[in-house]
């Protein structure tokens, strides 16, 4: 019986989480980072592992914690981790749940915390890329079981297209502010102009250039927006914020 009563307890705190998971997922979030710290902050209040962390894997494949608690906050610039690098690593290059009951006798494991006794690594995937690592740790030995490891999956699994989308997002917010970066003063403004639908004429009329001049900024635009026509640039300016913020 005692044990019948600590399952149920276990499956209600999983629909908890699970629901306020499903929650989360519905939330407009104008940044990765912004997500992810809503995301601790269900873990904490839910959950309340000692120490919890979110790490993304970067462009240059290192993988760095982006959100959590319980990691002092002088070592979160400096907390990377390469795959196959500390039990992180593992379960990052292995896209696989690690779980280490006692980390003085586990070779991989990378002391952060000199408190940790046990640790529980998952993956965040979508369609075969591991996107990071959901890593959890505690000051007791033997802290986390099957049941940890089913919830850190769920919560990654629900967790996972969200992060995936936003970081999309982002590296596309990226690449369209390098584009426009590339553009010189005048090139900016004259697209602008096109934003508004303004012939080449009124454009040589506002910004008081020649028309043959406002023909070789739209050419020129065009070559480093990698587009096709000044409708596409009139749109690319619209729909993206690069401008608006510039």
């Amino acid at each position: 019986m005692p044990e019948l009563i600590q399952d149920m307890r276990v499956m209600r705190a999983h629909l908890q989480v699970l629901s306020r998971i499903l929650a989360w997922s519905n939330d407009e979030f104008d940044s990765c980072t912004l997500a992810l710290q809503a995301l601790a902050e269900i873990v904490q209040e839910e959950i309340g592992y000692a120490q919890f962390g979110i790490g993304l894997v970067g462009e240059d494949g290192l993988l760095r914690f982006a959100a959590g608690y319980g990691i002092p906050d002088a070592q979160k610039p400096t907390l990377t981790v390469a795959p196959g690098q500390g039990v992180v690593g593992w379960a990052l290059e292995h896209g696989a749940p690690l779980v280490v009951p006692d980390v003085t006798q586990e070779p991989r494991y990378r002391c952060v915390m000199p408190e940790t006794r046990a640790e529980l690594c998952v993956p965040l995937r979508t369609r075969g890329r591991i996107l990071g690592v959901i890593n959890v740790e505690s000051p007791q030995w033997n802290a986390f079981g099957a049941h940890d490891i089913l919830l850190l999956t769920c919560l990654a699994n629900g967790a996972s297209g969200v992060l995936a989308r936003l970081l999309r997002q982002e590296a596309e917010q990226r690449e369209r502010a390098a584009k426009f970066a590339l553009l010189s003063p005048r090139e900016k403004q004259a697209l602008g102009e096109l934003a508004q639908g303004k012939s080449n004429t009124e454009i040589a009329h506002t910004l008081r250039i020649k028309i043959r001049t406002v023909e070789q900024h739209v050419t020129s635009i065009l070559k480093k927006l990698e587009l096709e026509s000044r409708h596409e640039a009139a749109e690319w300016a619209r729909e993206n914020r690069v401008l608006e913020n510039s």
